[in-house]
């Protein structure tokens, strides 16, 4: 089926089109999403990528009823598995956890991750209160620059003054860590 005939027969017969998905794309977006998850068992991997492509086909039919997706440029299977990897990265940043196909599981890296959080904590709090208020907000919290100006009300006079103050900021805290780690290396060959 072409796709301006799938998106046809998604506007008028949406059961009928979502048999005909299921049977020819399911187990090849499946196959795609299970490179991708991360989880525990392989039972639990399995039921994450059925869910995801769940939630693609919603997205599919949602986008298309709403008008929002009028023509398919590329592959259905291409738009699934895009759907499917943008659900998931979003899940994964709400939940805080690595992106899609990163594990902490390698020997060595929860300790070096912990290294590097308290190298960057007391790098932070070697940094002026301006300077930390400003990078939690941003990096931490994921606060807009709108956002912060409005937080730190008579501070700032614009998002470009806040911009520009952040971008300072970053420099300085980047030099005290390139000049930490100059001086650990050079301690470290003596």
């Amino acid at each position: 089926m072409s796709n301006p005939e799938l998106l046809d027969l998604l506007r008028e017969d949406t059961r009928r089109a979502l048999t005909w998905i299921v049977s020819a794309w399911k187990d090849r977006c499946i196959a795609f999403a299970l490179k991708s998850v991360i989880g525990t068992t392989e039972a639990q991997r399995e039921e994450k990528a059925q869910q995801l492509f769940s939630d693609a086909l919603i997205a599919l039919v949602d986008n298309v009823q709403a008008g929002r997706l009028t023509t398919l440029d590329a592959s259905l299977g291409t738009y699934l598995n895009s759907t499917m990897k943008f659900i998931h990265w979003g899940e994964q940043r709400k939940a805080k956890r690595p992106p899609l196909g990163y594990s902490y599981e390698e020997e060595g890296i929860n300790e070096e991750i912990e290294a590097v959080r308290s190298s960057l904590r007391r790098h932070l709090r070697e940094l002026g209160a301006a300077c930390r208020q400003i990078i939690t907000f941003f990096y931490f919290d994921k606060l807009s620059f709108a956002e912060i100006l409005e937080l730190t009300k008579g501070h700032y006079e614009s998002v470009a003054v806040l911009r520009n103050k952040k971008s300072k900021c970053m420099k300085q805290l980047r030099e005290n860590i390139g000049v930490a780690t100059q001086t650990k290396k050079s301690s470290s060959n003596a």
